[in-house]
């Protein structure tokens, strides 16, 4: 079929959805996280701050657009390093932890 072959000509490789899934799954985070702290800290500024709803709109066009890649900036240079650093501090030594441990039905086998 012509369509799906100019489709597949305008660049919708399999690299090219990994990185659009990519930027969708950090847009969500970044998304939560930004509610997150409206709902708790930022409530105030809604009432009492001009434009807050036309501003955060833009913001969150510049988040999603794949220009800007807005949310992976946000990801990469705000949040990662603090998950890096629990990650290295309580994840990884937890999962390595369980990757000694013997299963469950190993235990089972050896009695």
């Amino acid at each position: 079929c012509t369509f799906e072959t100019a489709f597949d000509a305008a660049g919708n490789s399999e690299e090219v959805q990994k990185a659009r899934q990519i930027q969708w799954v950090i847009y969500w985070i970044v998304l939560y996280l930004f509610t997150l702290l409206e709902d708790v800290l930022l409530f105030v500024l809604v009432d009492y701050f001009p434009l807050y709803a036309e501003l955060k709109c833009l913001g969150f066009f510049w988040l999603v657009a794949p220009e800007f890649s807005g949310a992976r900036f946000i990801f990469e240079s705000v949040i990662e390093p603090h998950y890096k650093k629990i990650d290295e501090e309580k994840v990884w030594p937890q999962l390595a932890k369980l990757a000694k441990a013997p299963a469950a039905g190993d235990a089972k086998k050896e009695k």
